[in-house]
């Protein structure tokens, strides 16, 4: 089904959460032209995991049988998040999948490095809907939900003061710009990829700024099926 080596890993571990979730393999399977498509043009390893990391979202979000998922319903190769849910049918969702990498966070990871990760998702993210960014983390590069509360506060205080060249320089037209897009997060979870739970593992920090909130049971459905609990 898939090509390469490192999607062939990808395909037995896929095999391995067809089994013990029906419901995902439903959801590939709906979705296979688009999941083909995108690791077929994943040259090197590090996108394979990035995809695995969306897949794995995907597959712990579907734990919850009120949770329906759509694939880059937005279109493949266009700007947009990767998943899109519907709760209860009538409360829709955006959850925009990012894998940390140590390279990118440090080793103990960086407020300031974690804030870069959140300002490139946050141009990402669509008007008139809520989103979530997931970040998908490893032991080498894991943060809790302090990091993500730190990391948005310092691009709060980088915005006040109008320090322009941190915002244009990640394609925002000013600090402006950046807090019309900031509004449209509605939360950030915190994803360990892993098969040993941690206790902050799941954790979602919601943006009481947020054009559109998340519901209370979307947040508490979302950080327990994150948590892999």
């Amino acid at each position: 089904m898939l090509p390469g080596s490192g999607a062939a890993a990808l395909e037995g571990e896929l095999v391995e959460w067809f089994g013990e979730r029906p419901r995902f393999e439903a959801f590939v399977a709906g979705h296979r032209d688009k999941i083909r498509k995108k690791l077929r043009t994943a040259a090197e390893d590090d996108a394979v995991a990035d995809a695995r990391a969306e897949l794995l979202v995907a597959y712990r979000l579907l734990a919850e049988r009120r949770f329906e998922i759509a694939f880059e319903a937005y279109g493949t190769g266009k700007r947009g998040p990767d998943l899109t849910l519907a709760f209860r049918t009538n409360q829709r969702f955006n959850v925009e999948v990012t894998r940390l990498r140590a390279a990118s966070l440090g080793v103990e990871g960086d407020v300031s490095r974690l804030a870069s990760v959140l300002l490139g998702k946050v141009r990402q993210l669509p008007p008139g809907v809520s989103n979530v960014v997931a970040l998908v983390s490893g032991p080498s590069a894991a943060v809790a939900e302090p990091d993500v509360a730190a990391a948005v506060k310092l691009l709060k205080a980088h915005a006040d003061r109008k320090e322009e060249t941190v915002f244009t320089r990640s394609g925002f037209e000013s600090a402006r710009d950046f807090y019309a897009y900031y509004v449209r997060l509605s939360g950030v979870a915190v994803v360990r990829d892993g098969d040993v739970p941690d206790a902050g593992a799941g954790a979602l920090w919601t943006n009481p700024e947020a054009r559109q909130p998340l519901p209370r049971e979307v947040v508490v459905a979302v950080a327990r099926c994150l948590a892999g609990t």
